[in-house]
């Protein structure tokens, strides 16, 4: 009892880390056991693969391997005695491998016996194994001599070679039964150690279950039945039963906290209790000096300002509210005479005001009408720079189509320059060919001549050759003839080649001619574009001017429409200021009336 009343002292932080310290304790405990467990488990399995199933697989590969020789010793054997060599080489070959693997398999399964026994026997199987080897090397040897298939037979059928391998197999075979045996009661051991290892793990976790409802019962019922306790004790005084205990104040927790603040109430609700029938004694004597003091302010809300309250035997605070009120009463009675006095004057001050503001709502309608006037004007100077600047914009547009147009031709001038310069110089080139032309046609000229002359030349022999020379004088003839025909035609061609060379001396001139006057018109549209550019320029400055005037008289125009609004406002405003002036003027006659019926004086 003493150790539940120790634990309930707690705070409820402590309680908590307590329980949940446990229960993770236990959890901790519980999982390393498992831990454990199951590393001592891997580690069995891991020690039986290595040295039981490893050394029973490898003690099987000697076996195996002895079962190997066996038969490759028989099979070359056979071979050698018919005579066939190679199946013997590859043989011998064979076995000298299968020997090597098995004294390698023999030294690894030396290494996974464990018990001395074993030990011995496997040390032993060495020299069986290095004697039957010695009965092979016998019969490996005799196969290599002419008809040794014979000694051989009678090796493998000696005493000394059967022994020599069932002792070896027999030593084999034991040491893997014993290993086989072994095994199955390493087995058995691993798994008696895993049902101990769940037994042990099952009963840590009931007493952890059995810890964790004991450690949750004492933190439930610590923190359940002070907290109860509270809650009966509120409820005592929540029904003015101001003497019951409060419990649980020594705790110095939490709960111990709640239950001074509670105990805390308790003294506050009592000392209300106390405060609260002291009030209702000081009520009882309240309504009295209340009744006496209704009756003056009943007297003071009739108008009546003249009467005071007695203060002749109170004392306390009925001596100053008595006080109070009388000075209450005679502040009134002070403050009516001034509002009085005050109404009168508001009177005056009123009829004034009206009359101020009448001429102000004058003067404002007046200013109204010429801001009016004002701001139609400068409207109207709006619009007209308005469609100025319109105008300059559309001047502008077409200023910048004719700059565009003039550089256009310019450039259409410098190539048509371009075109007429080349036409010319082919027309050039044309003379200078028909002159050379010319030069030819006087060759072939000159040649005809002497052609002709050659001609009758040889007409003039064939006549002197007579009857022999007739057919040369023909051919002469037709020689005579064809020179003429290219004498005249030479001439006409000469006349046609002066004629062109005439013709492109003209054009030459002519191409010259317009080549000038295409230069001219580059130089005008130049000067042209120039012109335009400025005329550009200049018309946009101007319309940026005329904008920026534009802008002004816009700017102007609203801040005469601004003057006009104000002055607008300013005429309400006054008629607003006559209209409140007539209202003060009606108000203070009021006023001045219903000061008229309080009685202030005795």
């Amino acid at each position: 009892m003493s150790l539940m009343n120790s634990f309930a002292k707690l705070n409820l932080r402590t309680k908590l880390v307590i329980g949940f310290t446990s229960v993770v304790t236990f959890a901790v405990i519980i999982a390393a056991t498992a831990f454990y467990g199951l590393n001592m488990l891997q580690a069995n399995t891991q020690k039986m693969y290595d040295k039981d199933l490893i050394g029973i697989s490898l003690l099987r590969s000697l076996d195996r391997d002895i079962n190997v020789i066996g038969r490759t010793v028989n099979r070359i054997t056979l071979a050698s005695n018919f005579g066939d060599e190679a199946p013997v080489q590859k043989g011998k070959e064979s076995i000298a491998k299968v020997k090597a693997d098995l004294l390698v398999n023999y030294e690894k399964a030396k290494g996974t016996i464990i018990r001395p026994e074993l030990k011995a026997r496997i040390d032993g199987v060495g020299a069986d194994i290095n004697s039957y080897f010695s009965q092979v090397d016998s019969i490996v040897a005799a196969l290599e001599n002419k008809g040794g298939a014979a000694a051989a037979y009678k090796i493998i059928s000696s005493k000394e070679y059967q022994d020599a391998l069932a002792k070896v197999m027999a030593e084999i075979k034991g040491i893997s039964e014993a290993k086989i045996e072994g095994a199955e009661k390493n087995m058995e051991a691993a798994g008696a150690a895993a049902d101990n290892m769940k037994w042990l793990i099952g009963v840590l976790l009931l007493a952890a279950l059995v810890m964790s409802l004991i450690i949750v019962t004492l933190v439930n019922k610590s923190i359940n039945d002070p907290i109860t306790n509270l809650k009966n004790a509120l409820a005592d005084l929540a029904a003015q039963r101001l003497d019951t205990k409060v419990q649980n104040t020594d705790f110095s927790n939490e709960i111990g906290q709640m239950a001074k603040a509670v105990a805390q109430l308790q003294v506050s609700l009592q000392h209300a209790a106390k405060l609260a029938e002291a009030e209702r004694e000081n009520n009882r004597i309240a309504g009295e000096t209340t009744k006496e003091i209704g009756g003056i302010i009943a007297a003071a809300a009739g108008g009546d300002f003249t009467a005071a309250v007695k203060v002749e035997g109170k004392e306390g605070f009925f001596l100053d509210i008595s006080k109070q009120v009388n000075q209450l009463i005679e502040t009134s009675r002070n403050a009516f005479r001034a509002i009085s006095k005050n109404a009168t004057s508001l009177s005056t001050a009123s009829e004034e005001l009206s009359v101020v503001s009448t001429q102000m709502s004058s003067n404002a309608e007046e200013t109204n009408a010429q801001a009016g006037s004002a701001s139609s004007a400068a409207t109207q100077v709006s619009s007209n720079m308005q469609t100025v600047a319109t105008g300059v914009e559309e001047l502008s547009v077409s200023i910048r189509e004719i700059s565009s147009n003039a550089i256009e031709a310019s450039a259409v001038a410098t190539q048509a320059v371009n075109e007429a310069r080349i036409t010319g110089d082919t027309m050039t080139k044309l003379g200078i060919s028909s002159q050379e032309i010319g030069s030819v046609l006087k060759v072939i000229s000159s040649i005809a001549e002497q052609t002709n002359l050659l001609a009758l030349n040889a007409t003039i022999e064939a006549a002197r050759a007579g009857e022999l020379g007739k057919g040369f004088a023909v051919v002469a003839n037709e020689v005579k003839e064809l020179a003429g025909q290219t004498s005249r035609a030479t001439e006409e061609i000469s006349g046609s080649i002066a004629n062109i060379q005439r013709d492109v001396k003209g054009a030459v001139d002519s191409i010259a001619a317009i080549s000038g006057v295409i230069n001219k018109i580059n130089d005008i549209s130049g000067i042209i574009a120039s012109a335009v550019e400025e005329q550009a320029a200049t018309a946009n400055e101007i319309g940026r001017t005329v904008a920026e005037a534009a802008a002004g008289s816009t700017e102007i125009a609203r801040n005469i429409d601004s003057v006009s609004t104000v002055s607008r406002n300013t005429t309400e405003g006054a008629n607003n200021c006559q209209q409140a002036a007539q209202d003060l003027s009606k108000m203070a006659a009021e006023l001045q009336s219903m000061v008229n019926k309080f009685k202030v004086e005795g």
